[in-house]
């Protein structure tokens, strides 16, 4: 939950940021900022869904495996943009916000993050 797309955004809105938080500033994750991301209640079933992948994407980003990290890291934004009840059009205003922070590379994006 709290590597997807819909966590990122909120952090780079309401915590402190180095750099332009709108092209690839640094978002600072420190208690203060991330004690206050709001966690949707998830079903156990999703809870387990969300554990699979993120070990899913730790292991791929050891193995320098991108193109499988891209494909579960958007599972898990999925998963979470469901579990916000967000609409198609909230989901292209998160997604087009990151998308200039972004690389090319999720491991890259993820380790600059």
């Amino acid at each position: 939950m709290l590597n997807s797309s819909a966590a990122w955004y909120f952090l780079s809105r309401t915590a402190a940021v180095l750099g332009d938080a709108d092209d690839r500033g640094r978002v600072r994750c420190k208690t203060q900022y991330v004690s206050h991301i709001p966690i949707p209640p998830a079903s156990a079933a999703d809870k387990a869904r969300l554990s699979q992948l993120a070990e899913a994407c730790a292991a791929a980003a050891q193995r320098g495996d991108d193109a499988t990290l891209a494909v579960h890291e958007a599972e898990i934004d999925q998963i979470v943009f469901r579990l916000f009840d967000l609409t198609p059009d909230e989901i292209a205003l998160i997604e087009s916000a990151l998308a200039p922070t972004r690389s090319t590379s999720p491991k890259r994006r993820r380790a600059s993050s």
